[in-house]
């Protein structure tokens, strides 16, 4: 598992370099060129508003570091390390420019090269905390996969929610095909209390071109909601979920973790980011 994160404790606030000041974007208002209409419309519609984001121009990776500098608050930041996380041109996304963040994962072994059996492998997270403790939650990501993109038969981690462990997560899991690894789709889980959140759609994400994912999550007992949808249709939808009743919002991150288990890339793969935003009532 990743190393615990350091965050330093600050109220809920737009960055001053992302404020909706003068010039600033609006990123709520970004047309999507994937999916149609404008990004997070989905959580727009729910009545949430936005609260932090990124737009990965203006970030700097920083090798070894644990610090991204998205702000001079400096409150978004890295479990581990990312080397591996390059910034590019690359157009598609649905921003303001054509940069984007491109995630290598290298061709190799990792642990026992078998899902299922070993450990699983990070390469690192990146996100920020909240005080006080969010009890609802939207988060909007827009990201490609390579064409040559090898799902983990168990889980490929994308969003976590609660306290940098494995709380709430959303995740592309399960190959249609473990041999050709043609596809894949979005579930959820809360893994403190052993609930998973199964897809009623588990159409294949393609791969090779931009998809926007937005994630609505709300804490409660039989009163609680999940919500996924990917390129504007509902992918995950339980409007009275018991959801998060043995932890909180404390944190929201971007994963990027492959598991359980080994795995095996026969090549190099990617992910491209574009936007990363987080939406709150």
């Amino acid at each position: 598992m990743p190393s615990r994160l350091q965050f330093r404790s600050r109220p809920t606030r737009l960055p001053a370099s992302l404020s909706r000041g003068t010039g600033a974007r609006s990123l709520g208002l970004l047309t999507f060129a994937g999916g149609g209409g404008d990004f997070a419309s989905n959580l727009l519609a729910l009545g949430l508003t936005l609260n932090d984001e990124l737009d990965f121009t203006q970030l700097v990776p920083q090798s070894q570091s644990e610090t991204f500098l998205a702000s001079p608050d400096q409150i978004w930041s890295t479990v581990d390390a990312i080397p591996s996380l390059t910034k590019v041109t690359e157009a598609g996304g649905g921003g303001s420019s054509p940069s984007a963040w491109m995630l290598t994962r290298p061709a190799g072994v990792y642990d026992t090269g078998v899902p299922g059996s070993g450990s699983s492998t990070g390469f690192g997270r990146l996100g920020r905390s909240y005080s006080p403790n969010l009890t609802e939650v939207g988060v909007a990501l827009s990201f490609k996969l390579s064409a040559n993109y090898k799902e983990h038969e168990v889980s490929e981690k994308l969003i976590f929610l609660s306290q940098f462990g494995q709380s709430f997560l959303c995740q592309l899991t399960h190959s249609v095909d473990p041999v050709t690894h043609t596809g894949g789709w979005f579930r959820c889980s809360d893994e403190n209390i052993g609930v998973g959140y199964e897809p009623q759609d588990e159409s294949a994400v393609t791969k090779g071109v931009w998809h926007e994912m937005e994630l609505y999550v709300k804490k409660g007992s039989g009163n609680g909601i999940v919500k996924v949808w990917l390129d504007k249709t509902l992918r995950v939808n339980y409007p009275a979920a018991t959801v998060l009743t043995a932890s909180d919002i404390t944190d929201v991150s971007l994963n990027s973790e492959m598991g359980g288990g080994g795995q095996t890339l026969p090549a190099d793969d990617f992910r491209w980011y574009d936007h990363f935003a987080i939406y709150t009532r």
